[in-house]
């Protein structure tokens, strides 16, 4: 059920991504789903994957994302 709600969620965000900055073969990928209003994303990582950061701040509703 989990893996079906991730595919689901994933599937939903490509509505929300710049397609034109996409890069067509990542393989390596960090999906950073936060809360800007609470933290940021990573500024530094090791260079062996993509960072996606993903602000959930403005679809979140009593703690629930709205999809």
């Amino acid at each position: 059920m989990l893996a079906t709600n991730l595919e689901y969620t994933l599937s939903k965000l490509i509505n929300y991504c710049n397609c034109d900055t996409i890069q067509s073969n990542v393989r390596n990928v960090l999906l950073f789903f936060y809360d800007s209003r609470k933290s940021n994303p990573p500024t530094k990582i090791n260079g062996r994957f993509t960072i996606i950061p993903i602000d959930y701040a403005k679809y979140t509703q009593n703690n629930f994302i709205n999809i």
